[in-house]
């Protein structure tokens, strides 16, 4: 390293720093490559090299002081620590005007400027300077005084440049009344601050100036007016009494007070608490004004804010965050959370207003393209949580779609989920589901969506460039328009035009963050230099995603929700095979589609593998959600009490087409918004936002079916039928099922807990595989004619 030498005068102050210790050296003069300098502090003289000094300049450690601080006082002291950019303009302007007078006196007087500490030996210095001054002048000069010089440079300056310090002034000025008379709208009773130009100073202030400018080394802040220095800083309100109280004191105690909880107001803490205590200590009382003052003196607006609402509230108020720098890999990070969608929707038959629907969206980092989402009157749960990873990870089908142009290629498993601490994204279940598609999952703090503003943006973004210019927007609330009222779009028309915005809009969009290219284009630059990994399959993703719970291989098969899960048509001996692998009393791994409790996914750690379970009772199970199922067998329960028997198939039947009557009859003439809610949740079905490629689950946008094939279905499921099987608990089932009369209904497989007390449970089997594809399609037409 070649070093460069840096000049420093006799004088100078070097402020090295060598990790946490910090030394201070004079230098005294320079010598061959280097300075000779003596420690402000106890120690041996050291000479400094040309390289040492450089390296710790290009290392930040050094810092140069040009000046003695011994010779200076505090005053003049605490105004040269400050930066210069500290001090406001106009202090600032007034410093500069006064560096031309001591300028100009430089020029005139023979000095040569030397850092020194001795205050005595600069005076003998300058007056030495003085008199040669004195001498170089001219007689008529020399016949004044010997504050000629300084006298001389004050005449110059001014006439030369008091012209351009008023012009200056009267424009400074004038920004300053201009902003004051848009702040009188305000306070119409302020005063306007008048004009002040700069006066011309005196000889001896100018001296002043150019003393106070040597001392400091020629530094420019030694210059700056002092004006918070000034003025009377004696106590206005001195009275003690005997014990020494004073109404300081008193302040103080009631500002106290104030720092609670319960958030007093500052002028019910002034009359209420403050001046009390004055007149019962007998000493004057200080206008609110000046308790405020003091109350704002005595606590930063940190420690208010912190006593008054909680450290957390102070932390998010004064909290300062750091942009972080997006990942270079698609599906590197990706960020989740739900909306409540900013647009009142209606049925799309009887038009009753529905509510606002929730949205659950997924959006990479990387390229800001939108991955996948859901929309549904489903309230943010795992279940539509599943539906949005589910169509975030599979190839989604726009083609057969009116209206989209362009495609939508974003799936993949992300490697990175960024969530908040809402219960869905801490659950057990998608813990297991990460561990099991290779990704992993971030639980940001709580109450903090800045940590994940992309998905936040992206809901802003929706609510202004797409549902601020629909009818029932509740962004435009107000006195003159109700959006529930004015709203026309069904819950199929918001599809629509999200996902015209999602693909030909939003996609296709330059975006500043990327450069200028679009999500869409970014996705295909960046998955071509870093492809993403794929999902397994489909059905993988739907038993990933699906809810886990842990349950127990009975002699009957595995209990869920009051159901009876029993092995496949396809293969009866399943459970029989697991339970004689496993332990009796162990806990299985069990995966449930929240929006189907026809079957469930049990897990065979022996292969590897997960196998199907079936509903013991389809016709009651398949197609429904957790949602309806609560409501089915309460209302089956209350059934079962006004006709004094057990809960049986019966019963749930009934129940279940009395809430689909109820939720027809309260979407057509409901009279509360809630009701309507609860019923257009009855009819979500786990809907996709979109279709996806092969097989997949329904999307909105799938045809309905005709109705009158309602009644054929139900003609086909009306007969059971037995098939043939080696298993002997299977076949009894079967044959127990079969034999069951028409007119007596059979018990269904429910838990002891939710069963009536005091009513034995009874047998139940399986009926054929045509009743249960019946109950699919039936719940497929209620839901589309719903």
């Amino acid at each position: 390293m070649i070093p460069t030498p840096l000049l420093f005068r006799t004088g100078d102050l070097l402020d090295v720093r060598d990790g946490a210790d910090r030394s201070l050296w004079r230098v005294e003069y320079r010598r061959g490559g280097g300075y000779e300098t003596s420690p402000l502090t106890e120690g041996k003289p050291r000479f400094w090299t040309d390289l040492e000094l450089d390296a710790a300049l290009g290392e930040r450690r050094l810092r140069v002081i040009k000046y003695d601080a011994r010779g200076l006082g505090a005053k003049v002291l605490n105004v040269l620590e400050k930066t210069w950019e500290y001090w406001p303009e106009d202090v600032q302007h007034e410093a500069l005007r006064r560096v031309e007078f001591v300028r100009r006196i430089d020029a005139i007087m023979p000095y040569e400027r030397v850092r020194t500490g001795d205050a005595a030996e600069r005076a003998a210095r300058r007056q030495r300077c003085e008199d040669a001054a004195a001498r170089l002048m001219s007689e008529q000069d020399r016949e004044l005084s010997l504050d000629a010089a300084y006298k001389r440079a004050r005449s110059e300056i001014w006439s030369e440049c008091s012209g351009e310090w008023e012009i200056a002034e009267s424009e400074a000025h004038n920004v300053v009344l201009s902003e004051f008379r848009k702040a009188r709208r305000i306070r119409p009773a302020a005063k306007e601050p008048p004009l002040q130009l700069p006066q011309k100073p005196s000889a001896e202030c100018v001296r002043a100036w150019w003393v106070a400018y040597d001392n400091a080394g020629g530094d420019i802040r030694a210059l700056i007016p002092r004006n918070h220095d000034k003025g009377n800083r004696t106590p206005r309100f001195p009275e003690k009494t005997a014990d020494g109280t004073t109404t300081y004191r008193l302040m103080a105690l009631a500002i106290d007070e104030y720092m609670d909880p319960k958030r007093p107001n500052a002028r019910i803490v002034w009359e209420k608490s403050y001046k009390p205590l004055c007149v019962e200590h007998g000493l004057r009382i200080a206008s609110y004004k000046t308790f405020n003052l003091a109350r704002r003196a005595l606590k930063t607006s940190f420690e208010q804010i912190k006593a008054r609402f909680g450290l957390r509230a102070a932390k998010m108020r004064y909290r300062v965050y750091q942009r972080t720098t997006p990942p270079e890999r698609p599906l590197e990070e990706v960020e989740v959370d739900h909306w409540l969608i900013d647009l009142v929707v209606r049925h799309p038959i009887t038009k009753r207003k529905l509510g606002r629907p929730w949205m659950t969206l997924l959006i990479d980092r990387a390229t800001r393209a939108i991955l996948g989402c859901h929309l549904s009157f489903e309230v943010p749960s795992y279940a539509s949580l599943q539906r949005a990873l589910a169509h975030a990870f599979w190839r989604k089908d726009v083609s057969g779609i009116e209206g989209i142009v362009n495609d939508w290629p974003m799936h993949g498993v992300p490697f990175w989920i960024f969530t908040d601490n809402g219960r869905e994204f801490r659950s057990a279940s998608l813990r297991l589901a990460e561990a099991m598609l290779d990704f992993g999952v971030v639980n940001l703090p709580a109450k903090q969506p800045m940590l994940k503003g992309m998905v936040e943006s992206i809901f802003g973004t929706m609510g202004v460039q797409v549902l601020a210019w629909e009818e029932g927007c509740t962004l435009a609330r107000s006195d003159v328009y109700d959006p529930e009222e004015e709203a026309i779009h069904s819950l199929e028309d918001v599809h629509r035009l999200l996902l015209k915005w999602i693909v030909d809009e939003y996609h296709t969009r330059p975006h500043q963050a990327l450069k200028g290219l679009s999500p869409l284009q970014a996705w295909i630059e960046k998955t071509n230099l870093y492809p993403v990994p794929p999902a397994p399959s489909f059905d993988h993703i739907i038993r990933m995603t699906g809810e886990e719970i842990p349950r127990k291989i009975s002699k009957i098969g595995v209990e869920y929700e009051g159901y009876l899960f029993v092995s496949p048509r396809n293969d009866p001996g399943l459970l029989e095979r697991l339970r004689k692998n496993g332990d009796l009393d162990r806990d299985w791994v069990i995966r449930v589609d929240n929006y189907n409790y026809g079957e469930v996914w049990i897990l065979d750690d022996v292969n590897g593998e997960w196998l199907t379970l079936e509903n013991a009772d389809p016709e009651i199970s398949v197609g429904v959600s957790r949602f309806q199922h609560k409501l089915i067998v309460k209302r089956a329960k209350e059934l079962a009490a006004t006709r004094s028997c057990n809960v049986t198939t019966h019963e749930l039947l009934d129940a279940r087409q009395e809430l689909e009557d109820e939720a027809d009859m309260v979407i057509g003439t409901g009279r509360t918004k809630g009701s309507t809610a609860r019923a257009a949740r009855w009819h979500t079905q786990g809907l996709l936002f979109t279709p996806l490629y092969g097989r997949g689950l329904p999307s909105i946008f799938d045809q309905p079916q005709d109705l009158s094939q309602a009644r054929e279905i139900l003609a086909r499921a009306e007969a059971p039928s037995l098939e043939p099987t080696d298993n002997v608990e299977q076949a009894g089932v079967q044959i127990l099922a079969a034999s069951v009369p028409s007119d007596q209904p059979r018990q269904p497989h429910f838990s002891e807990s939710q069963s009536l007390p005091g009513k034995p449970a009874e047998t139940t089997g399986l009926i054929d595989s045509a009743s249960l594809s019946a109950d699919v399609e039936i719940d497929e037409l209620i839901e589309d004619w719903g």
